[in-house]
């Protein structure tokens, strides 16, 4: 998903920005999603997911009743969802951890458009 973005300099930026507020966040998810936080990459991991799950959020609340070759968006979103809810033992617990992703994705999103 931070393919969507073309310029790489300034994702990177926009994560480094969003990191230095919501460094819990970022730890959080990655710890959820089983993502090795000694890897160089990890934030961005965490990013690309976060994105994908915005995606998928506005494709399962569409109200228009899919079409078969829109099935696979639609599977590839409960395959985000269930690696959310992977060892969780409430709702409650996957839905804080939709909400983060959901946040960091718009907060994401934002710092892109306003820097350069």
């Amino acid at each position: 998903m931070l393919d969507n973005f073309p310029d790489m300099d300034r994702s990177i930026s926009a994560i480094k920005i969003l990191e230095g507020d919501r460094t819990q966040e970022f730890k959080e998810l990655a710890s959820a999603l089983g993502i090795s936080q000694s890897s160089e990459s990890w934030k961005e991991l965490v990013m690309d997911f976060c994105l994908e799950f915005k995606d998928c959020f506005t494709i399962i609340t569409d109200n228009q009743d899919p079409e078969e070759s829109e099935r696979d968006p639609i599977v590839h979103c409960f395959i985000l969802m269930r690696q959310l809810g992977k060892g969780k033992s409430s709702m409650r617990e996957v839905t804080y951890l939709q909400n983060i992703a959901d946040t960091l994705a718009k907060e994401f999103k934002l710092i892109y458009t306003h820097t350069k």
